[in-house]
């Protein structure tokens, strides 16, 4: 008998998601004889047969993190080409070693733009807000606010310490200025409004809320930004479906069903070899990463998540599943703790094809660790599971196969603090 079995995790961390405010899409752009250093999360070699810098716009442009990229021609960083993609917009630099460009997936952000004038209100965005892709911040402030038609937002140091953004009643003319980003907001139609609030509904009414804004995806974007766009959908379908069922009664005091004991037995046997408590479940998060497994999601829809998924083949015919609750748990979660040094607390945070593989940005060069952290965080106190069959390609064939996915939700965890670290990841061998 001949099996065969692939699998991927996803890290526990989630930055912001932006919505898509309206039918228009930002444009590509291509900057040759440019170098936008740093901001970098991911990079990777170009096949000598692989010519231009076309590869490298396209893995941004198929990324939802990616906000810029920048292709380094060969012999320069080695023999082969080399891509970057960038999770904010750092400056143009002229070098004839790169070309750049902006990413042209993200709706309704204009980068290294301007629009001065017609101001109505201010505000910082400080030091605690200011992360990756706060300009998110700006724009859904414009898009809270009825009297507000554009906005800019203006990097750290470029008119303040911290950033600053600029809501405006009115879209002034754009100029060309890396000293900001800046959008016009498109109105949205009552009901495309109260389908984006998660709260005030029952749970069939946030799965018909799901495929309206599912619909308004396919109408208004291509299939490769179709995911894209589902992205924060998906992130309030999961909200509102929790909201739900924590009104309906759900808990962290919740019996677990019989479907998910071996689950939490997995959870709870692991985190007691690292003297954390064991775990209670909690129905409004497992109703919560149920909804969100069964829109076979590509990325994370909520903080203090881990995701799984695999499928498996034997004699040709898709196992379902491709693994039980347990293997799902060992062979992508719990085998991270090897590679965490308790010496140097850190969460490396990321996705892998398999549990060993090397993460370039991470300390050493090691693999992931953050589905392990976030496993036996010791203060955690509840968590809740979901799973779904989904399609898988296998990019050795082409085939499409069904496997499953699994999502589990916890009630806190993971924050990258060495200190507080220290407190929640315990090693093997630990007293109480």
């Amino acid at each position: 008998m001949q099996a065969r079995q692939w699998m991927i995790a996803f890290c526990c961390l989630i930055g912001l998601a932006t919505l898509p405010s309206a039918p228009t899409r930002a444009e590509q752009t291509v900057e040759n004889g440019v170098n936008r250093p740093g901001r970098d999360y991911k990079d990777f070699e170009m096949e000598p047969s692989i010519a231009g810098f076309a590869p490298c716009q396209s893995a941004c442009t198929s990324d939802h993190w990616c906000r810029a990229w920048t292709f380094v021609a060969p012999g320069i960083q080695g023999p082969k080409a080399h891509c970057w993609l960038k999770k904010s917009v750092p400056d143009p630099v002229k070098n004839k070693c790169c070309v750049s460009g902006l990413s042209g997936v993200i709706a309704g952000l204009e980068f290294d733009t301007n629009r001065m004038g017609s101001d109505y209100r201010d505000f910082p965005i400080s030091n605690v807000e200011l992360r990756d892709q706060a300009e998110l911040l700006c724009k859904t402030a414009c898009e809270k606010e009825s009297q507000c038609q554009a906005w800019t937002y203006v990097k750290p140091e470029k008119e303040f310490a911290n950033a600053h953004c600029w809501l405006k009643n009115a879209a002034p003319n754009k100029t060309r200025n890396n000293c900001c980003i800046s959008g016009v907001v498109a109105r949205m139609d009552p009901q495309e409004v109260a389908d984006r609030d998660p709260t005030g509904k029952t749970v069939q009414q946030c799965q018909a809320a799901f495929g309206r804004n599912q619909a308004r995806c396919l109408q208004r974007f291509n299939p490769m930004q179709v995911a894209i766009c589902l992205q924060p959908y998906q992130q309030i379908l999961a909200a509102c479906v929790s909201l739900a069922a924590a009104n309906a009664g759900g808990g962290a005091t919740s019996p677990v069903p019989a479907i998910w004991q071996e689950m939490l037995k997995a959870h709870n046997d692991f985190r007691a070899q690292h003297c954390s408590p064991p775990l209670q479940w909690d129905a409004a998060l497992a109703a919560a990463a149920q909804a969100y497994a069964e829109t076979c999601p590509e990325g994370h829809g909520a903080s203090n998540e881990n995701l799984a998924a695999g499928w498996g083949v034997m004699n040709g015919v898709d196992t379902q599943p491709a693994m039980s609750d347990s293997d799902a748990f060992q062979k992508t979660w719990a085998c991270e703790e090897k590679y965490y040094d308790y010496t140097d607390p850190r969460i490396c945070p990321g996705f892998k094809s398999r549990c060993d593989e090397p993460k370039p940005d991470c300390k050493n060069n090691n693999p992931v660790t953050g589905h392990y952290t976030q496993v036996v965080w010791k203060s955690a106190t509840s968590v809740g599971c979901g799973r779904a069959k989904c399609p898988f390609k296998d990019s050795s064939t082409g085939q499409t196969h069904q496997g499953t996915k699994w999502v589990c939700r916890y009630s806190n965890g993971n924050e990258n603090i060495p200190a507080v670290l220290r407190q929640n990841v315990m090693p093997l061998g630990c007293k109480q």
